[in-house]
């Protein structure tokens, strides 16, 4: 069997697997803390509170008093720009946010993972990306004054460092959109179920029907051969899409595999995204 790899698979260059098996959670997720710049941990903030199944007892299906995030209907996204553009206004709103990309593809031989966080703190103007596949470097991207500066690795006990004094700064382009769009634009969804959890509300959405499986797997797999296709989607009452999980299983005869992907909103307001430690010695290699 000819091994898989993210290329094959993935139409993403950054993103911990979603559930492998029927009755799975899309609700559960492990928070981010404070700690070392990595794929699973920005710097600085603690993580906010997002709904799990222990919280079906407060679930209702709508229609309800309370009406949907703006851009939804009880199908999923009813219309894409609206959904995707207050997604990105309530984060940016918010003054900070994490997001976290999980991948996992599972063969006969084994798996492989790719991960990524994109974190940001508006005010200061700060951003920070991270990208993991399996076991080889981290790759971190810390974005401020305007100037990003890069470090991969270790290779061999070494990082390598680069700078860009031009980078610009967006907060848009921490939200992740390009993550959650496919799984809003392809898949239809049954009707959503309200959650109430402290004092916000939030929608629940498990998938009824997929449509273009190649914008969520890539090109490289061909629709004919996924032979199960499962999804769930999460959205907060502000239109915050707090968590996106989808996955396939691919069989082509003689090769399977299993595709799972996960995007989650970990943390809404409070990331205080320091400096990372290595950030003095990119500034001494520029």
């Amino acid at each position: 069997m000819n091994e898989r790899t993210w290329t094959d698979v993935s139409p993403h260059s950054c993103w911990q697997p979603c559930c492998r098996s029927r009755g799975c959670s899309f609700l559960g997720a492990a928070p981010l803390g404070p700690g070392t710049p990595t794929p699973d941990a920005a710097p600085g903030g603690t993580a906010t509170q997002t709904p799990t199944d222990g919280d079906t007892e407060s679930a209702t299906a709508t229609p309800t008093a309370v009406p949907l995030p703006a851009g939804y209907g009880p199908s999923g996204a009813a219309n894409l720009g609206v959904a995707l553009d207050r997604h990105q206004t309530t984060l940016v709103d918010s003054g900070s946010f994490t997001v976290r990309y999980q991948a996992t593809l599972l063969t006969d031989p084994g798996r492989s993972s790719l991960s990524a966080v994109r974190s940001t703190n508006v005010r200061r103007e700060r951003g920070y990306e991270a990208t993991n596949v399996s076991n080889g470097p981290v790759r971190e991207r810390f974005v401020t004054n305007g100037t990003a500066y890069v470090r991969t690795g270790p290779v061999d006990g070494e990082a390598s460092y680069d700078t860009a004094a031009d980078a610009g700064y967006d907060p848009r382009a921490y939200t992740a959109a390009d993550l959650v769009r496919p799984a809003l634009e392809n898949v239809t969804y049954k009707n959503a179920e309200r959650i109430e959890r402290g004092n916000r509300t939030f929608f629940r959405y498990r998938a009824s029907e997929v449509r273009n499986l190649q914008s969520l797997l890539g090109s490289g797999v061909d629709p004919a051969n996924v032979t199960a296709f499962d999804a769930g989607l999460v959205v907060a009452a502000d239109g915050s899409v707090q968590r996106v999980v989808y996955q396939a299983t691919v069989d082509r005869g003689a090769e399977q595999f299993t595709v799972q992907v996960r995007v989650d909103l970990v943390q809404q307001g409070g990331v205080v995204l320091d400096e990372p430690r290595w950030l003095d010695e990119a500034k001494r290699s520029a």
